[in-house]
Formats: C-alpha cells, structure tokens, sequence
C-alpha cells in the first residue's frame, strides 16, 4: 500500500506540474488561457504516467545524461503513442494531431515534442524530483496519507465524470442535425413535386376535365401530407437539438480545439461549433 501511495503520490503531482506546463504552452500558442487537459481537474495525466516511469526506470542514469535524454525520449513516445491510441479506440475521437509537424508518425507524436519531453526529464530527475522527495519527507505520514487519499478520491470522480461526458459528446453528435439544410432539402422537394405536378396535370388536360381535376387534387393532398410530416420531423429534430451541455462538455471542447471524430461526423462538427459559440458567451 504504501509503494502504491508514493508512486500514485509522484503521478498526481506531474500531473499537475504537467498541467502547467501544457496549460501556459498551449495558451502563448492560441494567444488566450486555456485549461488543458483531458480531465477536469488540474492534471495531465499522461505526464504523471511519464514521469513515474522515468523517475522509476531511469533516475540510475542520472549521472549519463545523453543516455538519459534518449531513453526519455523512447519512453515518452511510446506512452503518448499509445495514450492517443487507446483514447481513439474507446472514444473514436482524435484529440490532438501533429501530421502538420515535421518527422511525426502517423500524427500521433513529432519529433519536436519528443525533444522537449527528453529535456524536461532530465530536469526531473536533476531538479525537480529532488525537490519533491524533499517536500514529502518534511511533512508527517498521517498528512501524506491525507493528501493521498483526497487526491485518489477525486482523480477517480474526475475520470469517471470525463469520460461520461466526452460519450456523451460522441452521442449528442449522432443526433445534431443542421436543421436549415434539411429545411432546404424538405422545401425544395414540395417545388418539384408541385412544378411535376402541375406538368403532369396540364399534360391531361386534353384527356378529360375529371381526370385533370382528380390528379391536381390528389397532388395537393400529397404536398399537404408531406409539409405536415415534414414539419412534424423537423420540431422533433429540434428538440433533440435543445439538449443539455454541462460545464465538463465546454471545457473538453475549450481544451482540444482541434478535436475531431475519426468517422468524418459532420453532425460532430456542427455539436463543436454549437458549443464554442456557447463558450464565447
């Protein structure tokens, strides 16, 4: 119990440190503040990840610092290789894509990034890793534990309430429809049918008035039914549009602006435009 205390102890605080790190990074960026991460808290998880299998694995090489560097690099790419794997897998969404980025690999990771994760692990291990076993160690085991358990507690809610939220997001997508297209769709129809319609009975003109006056009224009871169903679709539609987006909705679409579905949903899109529009308010 307590090896799994420090180790979860070392995650959760480059996590956080993670948080910063990407948080200020991505926001000179984007040139505005943004809370990056994928769970609500302030915390990055795969930075934790990475940190405790350097600090684990690669602190006894800490006096090899180019053998140090390039391990770090190895195991960063690998772990955010798979994390972005995994997250495409369960959620079908790409929350971040380097394929504009020179020698990166299948978007997935770039060489540029992988520099900088080498970088700050050796300032890990050198610096900042020192510093934290100094902090723990000077404050009681009663308050560690505390510390521990409130940050389990609450890292294990998080989660559970992301990933509620991004398959929520996912869901709400297969519902979002542009309801102006299909408007121009359903009224582009009822001309035609009226324009053939109208051909049609002039054509029968010549056959007998009965015929030419049984064929108009039928196809104006068939343009009525359709404008009647039509209608019906439509406000059934907008209902479902008039869903509800929570404040963790926001804040993952705020947080991955280039997030994108992998199945090429346009209904996805126009559920992340939606949302932006409500984040500028």
């Amino acid at each position: 119990m307590e090896i799994f205390s420090d180790l979860f102890l070392t995650f959760i605080t480059y996590s956080f440190l993670g948080w910063i790190i990407e948080s200020v990074y991505c926001s000179i960026g984007e040139r505005k503040i943004i809370n990056r991460g994928f769970l609500i808290g302030p915390y990055c998880p795969i930075y934790g990840f990475a940190a405790v299998l350097i600090v684990v694995f690669l602190s006894k090489y800490n006096n090899n610092i180019l053998l140090l560097f390039s391990l770090s690099v190895l195991f960063s790419g690998i772990i955010e290789y798979i994390t972005s794997y995994v997250l495409e897998r369960i959620f079908k969404l790409s929350l971040w894509d380097y394929s504009s980025h020179k020698f990166n690999l299948n978007g997935r990771i770039c060489l540029k990034n992988l520099i900088l994760f080498g970088i700050l692990a050796i300032l890990v291990i050198k610096v900042i890793n020192p510093v934290i076993e100094i902090f723990y160690s000077t404050i009681s085991e009663f308050s560690v534990f505390v510390i521990f358990v409130i940050s389990l507690v609450a890292f294990t809610i998080d989660l559970i309430l992301t990933v509620m939220a991004v398959l929520d997001i996912r869901e709400l997508s297969n519902t979002t429809l542009n309801l102006d297209e299909l408007t121009i769709v359903r009224n582009g129809f009822i001309e035609e049918l009226e324009y053939k319609g109208g051909n049609f009975v002039h054509s029968l003109e010549s056959k007998g008035e009965s015929i030419k006056n049984n064929i108009g009224d039928k196809t104006e009871y068939l343009r009525n039914t359709i404008k009647v169903q039509s209608d019906n679709i439509i406000k059934m539609i907008s209902k479902k549009e008039n869903f509800k987006l929570n404040f963790i909705h926001k804040r993952f679409i705020k947080a991955f602006p280039n997030l994108k579905p992998l199945d090429k949903n346009k209904s996805f899109n126009l559920l992340k435009n939606k949302i932006k529009n409500l984040n500028k308010k």
